[in-house]
């Protein structure tokens, strides 16, 4: 890739979908040699130079086509993860005795999900190497992209991964992100004044970010709760503050108008889970909107008397129990008022 050849230290670069060429050219100012991958929007680099020399001038200058960048340590064309455990235990000094966090990024179809990735891989290497978990103030993060069968691993720090607003629009229509997207827009549609502009929302089980996606541009402020990553598209949000931890284990100082919750979960381990959160974190008159999953669609009875006693038991106002047009078949949508 470069025509001078020697030692080369490796890059994971996004651009805007349809501006590939023009990220290539760009990142060649910064002695980057990049190459498009099967994914719109993420390229892969090389460049002799050091890489933090690399980062900071991209971090400093002006560019028009970067959104991410960070130096790669490793690229396997074998989706195998016993070798990216090996390789881990290979650079363990990098990781031992510090708080880290694991980032999956997935491209492609896969019979796994990226928080399957990251959980593996993060009691692989508290138990083996010793470092703890920290998904509010890593030290070190240890990123694994997916490009459908290669696997690309990094060990940075913070400021190793250089993030940038990119000058131009995506050439290509933007998809919904997943059917939640869908559902939000419908309730928004339904039940309006729940929302406004100065309100702040609390979004459980967030990943991939269609529910933060869509209230992004209505309301004040979002407070986004999921362990997986967010979106591109939803991360770049100015609004928007993710923590990457299980709902299970929220414990900040603040309170919100509006909870919503889509996390896979079944009924009544959501509402078990949704009480408390509300309890904690819902202002006095405050809305819920909550996705409620049935195991059988022979439990829909069950569900709605599971319902109506988590209400009563709680006091809260019934504004609706419905099944959205989005909504799956074992799916019903609940939305109540805290008095």
């Amino acid at each position: 890739m470069n025509p001078h050849g020697g030692d080369m230290v490796k890059f994971l670069i996004t651009c805007p979908a349809g501006f590939e060429n023009f990220a290539i050219e760009e990142l060649k100012r910064f002695g980057i040699f990049a190459r498009r991958t099967f994914f719109k929007g993420v390229l892969i680099g090389e460049s002799e130079r050091n890489k933090d020399e690399v980062l900071k001038e991209i971090r400093e200058k002006d560019t028009n086509y970067i959104c991410k960048i960070y130096p790669v340590m490793r690229i396997r064309k074998v989706l195998n993860f016993e070798w990216v455990k090996e390789f881990i235990m290979k650079k363990s000094g990098m990781i031992s005795g510090k708080r880290f966090l694991v980032i999956c990024n997935r491209r492609g179809m896969h019979d796994f999900r990226s928080i399957d990735i990251e959980r593996e891989i993060g009691i692989f290497v508290t138990k083996k190497i010793g470092a703890k978990v920290d998904y509010k103030n890593p030290e070190v993060l240890l990123i694994i992209d997916i490009l459908q069968d290669i696997i690309l691993i990094s060990i940075v720090n913070r400021d190793e991964i250089v993030i940038k607003k990119p000058k131009v629009m995506r050439k290509h229509q933007e998809r919904i992100l997943n059917r939640s997207e869908l559902k939000m827009k419908e309730i928004i549609e339904k039940y309006p004044f729940i929302f406004d502009k100065n309100k702040k929302v609390l979004d459980l089980g967030s990943a991939p970010g269609g529910w933060v996606k869509v209230l992004s541009g209505i309301v004040k402020e979002i407070v986004a709760v999921d362990p997986a990553e967010l979106h591109e598209s939803v991360k770049r949000l100015k609004n928007v503050k993710h923590l990457r931890i299980k709902a299970e284990d929220l414990e900040i100082n603040d309170v919100f108008d509006v909870i919503t919750n889509d996390i896979n979960k079944f009924y009544d381990e959501n509402l078990e889970l949704t009480e408390n959160i509300v309890k904690k974190y819902l202002k006095s008159g405050g809305y819920c909107i909550v996705t409620l999953k049935m195991r059988f669609p022979e439990e829909e009875d069950s569900l709605k008397k599971y319902v109506e006693e988590f209400l009563n038991r709680n006091g809260f106002k019934l504004i609706d129990l419905t099944r959205l047009k989005s909504n799956r078949i074992n799916e019903y949508t609940l939305i109540f008022q805290r008095n």
